[in-house]
């Protein structure tokens, strides 16, 4: 994907866990960033 893009996605971070899964739920959300941080809902 890096690659395609030209761009360094090294210091990106994507979360699935339950917590992310909370936070994502609790704001309405698919899925959010902060940060160079991905948080994923359930099932996306």
């Amino acid at each position: 994907m890096e690659g395609g893009m030209g761009a360094d996605l090294s210091s990106v971070r994507v979360h699935t866990d339950s917590q992310a899964v909370q936070m994502s739920q609790d704001i309405g959300a698919k899925a959010f960033t902060h940060g160079s941080d991905i948080y994923f809902n359930e099932g996306q």
